[in-house]
């Protein structure tokens, strides 16, 4: 049997004048930098799920914000008795107008069921679904007796950018930073490790026997915080490989006749339930959502689409109008880029040209926000002269000015 408990919620208000003067006298040093566990990222992407399906922006991961929830989150653990932090805003970055705290503890680690008891309760959901509030950090740790403590450290800063969320996340070593796959000719899966600034660190291999393969990147498809990767085999077996630090989980089956689809991608959560999902393309042109459960499988699909036949490519769009919906690309043969805007509930908007001369990058792909500034980014390889670019995602339905950061990608036959 599992419980869950809870606090009352905490709400401040930065022009409140009894607060800054409770500041004043009750200055705590600032926690050390601590890192979070898998379970925190996975509550903050039900948190932007659940606010994603009411039309509310989501919620950027504010690194200090972390730190202090995960902080208080090993205190409640250490003396296994729940609280909240006396004063929680006082080592807060300096700029906040609004900041919230919930807490719990559970039984089980079970993050979505924490997720859920906060919900259920009409002042943390309140501090949830606030349309104000603009930064998240979460906290998560477990007590000598088997209990798990969670903290989320709410705030609004004025300015703050509208981040690329848990769509199309692609950290696979694990330190919180986009990274690339790439499949050579030989079938080598190497990893490159995304620096945080636009640029990768030294690349190594992390599989062999790839060639053949078509390669979808969800995410996180199973629960666990980690970034996850399915593989469609030349016999249209379904593959899932579970996220591990710096590479993969053995392979499990979880389905079969996928050679039927001419695309097969995952936008990450395109339903709005929180969990990644994945679309395959016909050759007729329909297109279907299969959906994920949240435990590495997909169960139930639906029709989204037809006439997709007339793209060459259809991938991910990650979340490029900044509204927290995964979005879809499709590009033609005569190169023109479109956009197609999720409206929620599996639903599109009409397509958008976003540009044009298109047609010399074989490799497309959404690659989360690769450089660190809260936006989607993108990455395309050039077939005609293997230079690889960077196209810095606005966050507003446009791109910055590529960059250019490698040379040599043309022996690649996949790039996620």
């Amino acid at each position: 049997m599992t419980r869950s408990h809870l606090l009352s919620p905490r709400l401040a208000l930065a022009v409140a004048l009894a607060l800054s003067l409770l500041a004043a006298y009750f200055v705590a040093a600032a926690p050390a930098a601590q890192a979070a566990p898998a379970q925190a990222d996975t509550i903050v992407s039900l948190v932007n799920a659940e606010r994603s399906q009411r039309g509310l922006r989501p919620l950027r991961v504010n690194a200090a914000l972390t730190s202090i929830a995960q902080d208080w989150s090993q205190r409640q653990a250490a003396a296994d008795a729940m609280s909240h932090r006396p004063n929680f805003t006082a080592n807060y970055p300096a700029g906040w107008t609004r900041a919230a705290e919930n807490v719990a503890w559970y039984s089980a680690d079970d993050p979505r069921a924490i997720v859920t008891s906060w919900m259920n309760s009409s002042g943390h959901r309140a501090n949830i679904l606030n349309p104000e509030l603009t930064d998240i950090g979460v906290g998560y740790a477990r007590s000598s007796s088997g209990r798990y403590y969670a903290t989320q450290n709410f705030a609004a800063y004025p300015g703050s950018p509208v981040p690329a969320t848990s769509i199309g996340r692609h950290d696979y070593n694990g330190d919180g930073r986009a990274d690339v796959l790439a499949v050579n000719g030989s079938g080598q899966l190497l990893l490159y490790p995304g620096n945080g600034r636009g640029g990768w660190q030294s690349a190594r291999t992390i599989g062999n026997g790839w060639q053949g393969h078509d390669l979808v990147a969800p995410g996180d498809f199973n629960g666990d915080g980690r970034s996850d990767l399915l593989a469609v085999a030349p016999g249209g077996q379904l593959y899932f490989y579970a996220g591990r630090t710096n590479g993969f989980a053995a392979r499990v089956q979880i389905g079969t006749g996928w050679q039927v689809f001419t695309h097969v991608f995952s936008p990450g959560d395109f339903s709005g339930d929180g969990r990644a999902d994945v679309i395959g393309v016909r050759p007729n042109g329909e297109m279907t959502l299969y959906y994920g459960t949240g435990a590495g499988r997909v169960s139930g699909s639906a029709r989204i689409g037809t006439g997709w036949q007339i793209y060459n490519d259809v991938l991910p769009g990650g979340d490029f109008n900044g509204d927290g919906r995964a979005d879809l690309f499709a590009k033609d043969a005569s190169g023109r880029l479109f956009a197609y805007y999720n409206r929620g509930g599996s639903t599109m908007s009409s397509r958008v040209q976003i540009g044009n001369g298109w047609t010399d990058f074989r490799q497309l792909a959404s690659v989360g926000d690769f450089n660190g500034d809260g936006a989607t980014d993108y990455f395309a390889v050039s077939a005609s002269t293997g230079r690889a670019y960077l196209y810095p995602g606005t966050g507003r339905s446009g791109f910055a000015p590529r960059v250019q950061i490698g040379n040599g990608w043309a022996g690649f036959t996949t790039v996620i």
